[in-house]
């Protein structure tokens, strides 16, 4: 489901810098169901106090990113330990940028990650890109 973001001033909070350290590397594949949506995953924070993440995207390079989908939950998959998600509702010839955040169990989310791209041509198989969240 896509929601529009809002802007958050954020206090840095040590614990949530540290979540650039561990969210390691987020990979973007076309997702085999659907031409109009693609996958995400990394390695999770190990930090207790993270309980989820957010990917926001839009349509700019650099933002602003209007839309984000909550990935609730700091749960990895026991068969490869990271963190999954799926964004829909994508449109075919559009070019889409990507950012990842992590939240804690305060509400207080990180920085935006480095950006990410899903290539115009979505019926073309992407080079897997990964991308350092910093």
């Amino acid at each position: 489901m896509m929601k529009k973001s809002s802007k958050i001033n954020i206090s840095k909070m040590a614990t949530l810098q540290n979540v650039i350290l561990f969210l390691g590397i987020i990979f973007v594949v076309p997702a085999v169901a659907s031409a109009a949506s693609t996958n995400f995953s990394w390695i999770p924070n190990p930090e207790p106090n993270v309980v989820g993440y957010k990917i926001h995207y839009g349509t700019k390079t650099g933002g602003p990113y209007p839309y984000f989908i909550d990935i609730n939950g700091n749960v990895p998959d026991p068969n490869d330990g990271r963190i999954h998600g799926t964004v829909t509702g994508l449109t075919d010839g559009i070019t889409y940028y990507f950012v990842c955040t992590g939240y804690d169990n305060l509400g207080n989310e990180s920085s935006f990650s480095s950006e990410a791209v899903y290539p115009e041509d979505l019926t073309a198989v992407p080079v897997i890109k990964s991308i350092q969240i910093n």
